[in-house]
Order: C-alpha cells, then structure tokens, then sequence
C-alpha cells in the first residue's frame, strides 16, 4: 500500500546534492513515478533508501541504481584539486543525509544527532588535509555499506523503525516537495532557492512547511510544469497524529486549489477525515469519492480485468473470474488477496489447487485470509483498543458491531438504538463512528450494514479474529430478547392501527398503508419478523423458555396483527411434520 510519506526529506545539503555531483545518475523509481495518461507522482515508503538524484531527473528515465560519488585518490599534496573537493562535497552531504534519515532508527536514534555534528566539524576542518580525505573515504565506505544492508537485508527492528517514521505526519509536506524535486529541475532550482534563504523550512509547522516548500517554488516554476502533474497521497489515515493529519487535510482542502498541481488522497473512512470530506463535498463538487457508493457493477467489471489479467497464468474460466469478482464486491483488497494467495511462488505452488480453495467456500486456510484479517485486525485495534474510550463506549461499540453483524436484515440507526435501548440516535452514532472502515451506513435512509461479506466472515472465526471475535449464538440470544421485549412494550396491543371497526377488509381502508407505516416501526417489523430465527440459533435455557411462554400466552395477537398488516403471513416461521 501506498504511504502518505516519504522516508526523506529535503534539506539544502540534499539540494546541493543535485547541483555539485554531476558525477552521480540515478532516476526516479519507478514505484514512485508513473506516466499514463496523467503524470503522477506517487508518496512510497517501499522503496530502500538512497540518496538524493543528481543531474537532470526525467520521468522516463530507466535505471534505477544508486550510484555514489567516486572517492579520489590519495593525494600527494596537501591539497585537493576541484573534481575531488566536489566529490568530498557530495560524500559529506550523503553522510550526513544519511544519518539523519536513520535517526528514528533503533540504536543510531541515541548518536545520530552526534554524528551528524561530528560530520559538519570534520566537513568545515578537512580543506586541504590529506587525512580527511581518508576518513571521508573511509566514512563512504561505511555508508556505502549500511545503505546496501539496508536495502536488501534490513532487520525487522530496523523496518518497523522505518515505517513509524514514515507515519510521522510531519514529514508529508518535505516529502511532495522532495519528490516533484526529483521529477522538475525548475522546481527544483526554485526550491533550492527557497533552501538557501531558509534552511530549516521543513522543520517548520505542516501549514508553514505547504507555503514554504511547495507553493513558494510551484509558483515561481508553475508554467514549466505539466498540466495533468497529480500527487498521490495514499493511507492518509495510517500517520500517527491525528490532528495533524486532520490540518494536513484542511490545508490542502482549503489552499491548494489555486496551485498548478491536483492532489488525490485515500484513506479509510476514519472519523475526522470522513467529517472533513464529508463538508469539502459540499463545498466543492467532486471533492469527495466513496468507493463503496459507486456502481457495483462498474466497480466489479473493474475487479473482473483485474483478476483476468493477475490470474492469466493460470488460465481462469470465465466463470471462476465471475464468481471471484462476486465475493470481492466493491473491495479490491479481497481479489488482491486472493491473487497473492493463488499467485504464491509465482504460480508454482499448485496455484489451480489454490484456486479450487478460494472458490469452495466451506474450506478455510489460514494463508487465503491472512491479509484481509491483518485489516480488519488493524481497524478494529483501533476502534475497540482506543485507551481514551471507557468501559461504557467500548461495551456500546461491541454491542452496535456484534448486532449489525448478527442482524437478519439491515437496521436502521432508529432501529438499533430500540432494539437495543441505548437512549438516543446520538450514542449509536458515536459507537458507529469509529467503526466506519467495516461499517456502512446508507444514506439518506441510515441503514448500517457490514462493508463486506469477508468481515462477517472474519468476526465469526474464533482464530481469526480472537479478542474480537463474536459468539453467534451469545449475541443471537440478546437478539431473540431484544425482539420479545420489542413487541412485548408495544402499544396498543390489539388493534395497532386504531381502525374504526373491524368488519371492513384491509384493503377497503382507504388510508391503510400510511395507517401501518405510522402504527408499525422498522424495529418492530423486524422483532415480529426474526424473532423465531434468533431464537432457533441459541441454546435452550430457562430465561428464553420464560421469554416465549410469555409471548405465547400474551402477544401471540398483536403478532399475527402485525404480520398480516405487513402482509408477509407467508414468512411465519413454522416448523414441518
């Protein structure tokens, strides 16, 4: 997945970088630039570390190595010619570029400060000194090494440490201008401008940093750039600080409509982003895209090409694909998951075996779910494990989840708030909030319903979803009194719809469709509906005997009522001879 950061940032040593070693050619990778049919430049936290291009940067360049500047020969004088004072120049800026990119890293977070400043000393002192020249080669050399560890070997406390710095929401903004550096040498002469009057400019707050590093030089360059120039920044919600991610979207929001850039962002549907989308879209037209609103179809001729193409190895029928793109739904996360498990090993671990798996739903392995349970693990993390929520919010949470999921029909927050006598709309809204990633509430008729059949899936298997998992049959007992309670606190008992007399034939009651609209709420439909089914999936005990001896002798009438009135008679749970 795409991250809304980079793992560096600019600095005026970086940019220099660019200007002094003409020596050093490297491109963009190509993970971070793509060009069809719009130029976009992408935020990728996947690709190893390296240093800052020099020369001129294009985006159809095709190497993507990393090379470094030449360490000259031991001199005989005690002075350096210009080539080599160039490539000292570069070498100590890759130094210290390289350490402090690895300052949030493990063990180098405790020196790297040090070192940096042992560089800069050594960088001022070493004009001229034959035994600079050395440890500067010597320093190369060191780096040289720890950057190809890490790019093909790295610890895994080392790439954890990595991936929180690229959480670091403050390193969104230093990170677009460090990429449309790399792409644009205009920008880039116009940030290196920018650099040289500020050089702590990306040390700035996120809306001095937006003025600083990128408006300041997109204005200065703007007519160099392409018109269809876009900036991806994906994962919005995955930085750590959540009002600062909340103030890097208002700032784009609200101020970069006017740059020579446009900028698509992702993300989950997380609280305060969905509130701010939520508002952007009225104020501005096609601001605000939610995936899961587009046209099914659409959306799954799309999974459909997906999967034709990343399964073609295999040569899938057409209705192994069909029946695929079906279970993904509006979800390409599923199919590529699936892909990846039936694609392991680039198709030649019984990769037609694999497929069989995935199409048979009654088998389960651990490795076809293993990503999409890694999602739902992270979403629900956050939603039920939030240390400022109380006990109280986190029983609300499980009890609004567990009844969406258990439900026989979608509810509508009315509906959930009786079934399940939390007072008011407002705490089922606040318990749904943060379980928008799974959840989805249909507007304008608010009926919430699981994002995705997967979920449902995940949350009833104990292995997979452990401390979240939900017991079906517990849940459907809750279910089965909230519906005895539901019609047993109805009133008026007999005669719902208060009709003058009960000679006439419904259907000769002139207004008797607004009549049962008004007198039968969707809560209570559904109660007289599924109370049979709840009850039929728990386990017999005294209290649900109690529950149903008590609507058997009480409100066996205002039931049958009820169904008749709804005319669904024909859905009376009856049990064959």
């Amino acid at each position: 997945m795409l991250e809304a950061c980079s793992r560096k940032h600019p600095k005026k040593d970086r940019v220099q970088d660019v200007t002094q070693a003409r020596s050093r050619s490297t491109s963009p990778n190509p993970s971070l630039l793509v060009k069809a049919p719009s130029t976009i430049i992408a935020l990728n936290p996947g690709t190893p570390l390296h240093s800052v291009p020099n020369g001129p940067s294009s985006p159809n360049s095709q190497s993507n190595s990393v090379s470094h500047a030449p360490i000259p020969p031991k001199p005989t004088e005690n002075t350096i010619n210009p080539p080599a004072l160039r490539a000292g120049i570069c070498a100590w800026n890759n130094l210290k570029s390289f350490a402090k990119t690895l300052a949030p890293v493990g063990p180098i977070k405790a020196v790297a400060d040090e070192l940096v400043e042992c560089i800069h000393i050594y960088e001022r002192v070493s004009k001229g000194k034959e035994e600079y020249v050395l440890l500067r080669g010597q320093l190369e050399d060191i780096f040289m090494e720890m950057e190809s560890y890490l790019s093909s070997n790295p610890s895994p406390a080392a790439t954890l440490s990595v991936k929180n710095h690229c959480r670091d929401v403050n390193r969104i903004i230093p990170s677009i201008a460090y990429q449309l550096a790399r792409y644009s040498n205009p920008f880039k002469l116009a940030l290196l401008n920018v650099l040289e009057e500020d050089p702590d400019a990306h040390t700035r707050l996120p809306r001095a940093q937006f003025n600083d590093l990128i408006v300041e030089p997109l204005t200065m360059c703007r007519d160099s750039l392409p018109l269809d120039l876009v900036i991806v920044i994906d994962a919005l919600d995955e930085c750590d600080n959540k009002d600062g991610t909340s103030g890097i979207l208002d700032m784009l929001l609200t101020q970069a409509g006017g740059l020579p850039i446009k900028f698509f962002m992702s993300s989950r549907p997380e609280p305060a982003i969905r509130d701010q989308m939520s508002k952007a879209a009225t104020d501005q037209a096609g601001s605000r895209l939610v995936l899961h609103e587009l046209d099914k179809a659409t959306v799954q001729t799309d999974v459909e090409t997906y999967l034709q193409v990343a399964l073609a190895p295999i040569n899938p029928s057409d209705e192994e694909i069909t029946t695929l793109a079906a279970r993904a739904g509006v979800l390409f996360i599923y199919a590529a998951t699936v892909v990846r498990y039936i694609g392991y090993d680039n198709f030649r671990r019984d990769a037609r075996g694999r497929l069989r798996t995935v199409l048979d739903s009654s088998v389960s392995t651990e490795n076809k779910t293993k990503e999409v349970d890694y999602l739902y693990a992270i979403i629900l993390n956050q939603a039920l494990d939030d240390p400022n929520l109380d006990p109280t919010e986190k029983a609300d949470m499980k009890r609004v989840l567990f009844t969406v999921i258990c439900a026989r029909e979608p509810l509508t927050i009315s509906a959930l708030t009786y079934l399940l006598k939390m007072g008011n709309g407002d705490r089922v809204d606040a318990a749904l909030r943060p379980l928008w990633s799974v959840l989805h509430v249909v507007e304008p008729t608010k009926l919430v319903t699981p994002l995705h059949g997967s979920f449902s899936d995940y949350i009833f298997d104990r292995t997979r979803s452990q401390q979240y998992y939900c017991d079906p049959e517990r849940h459907n007992q809750i279910l089965a009194q909230s519906c005895f309670e539901c019609i047993q606190d109805t009133q008026p008992q007999f005669n719902i719809c208060r009709l003058g007399s009960s000679f006439p034939k419904d259907n000769e009651v002139v207004d008797i469709d607004e009549r049962v609209n008004d007198a039968i709420s969707t809560q209570l439909y559904y109660a007289c509906r599924y109370w049979a089914a709840h009850l039929m999936s728990t386990q017999r005990s005294p209290q649900m005997d109690h529950y149903l001896k008590t609507f058997l002798s009480k409100h066996l009438l205002l039931w049958m009522e009820v169904m008749n009135l709804k005319k669904a008679m024909d859905k009376v749970p009856w049990t064959p001879a």
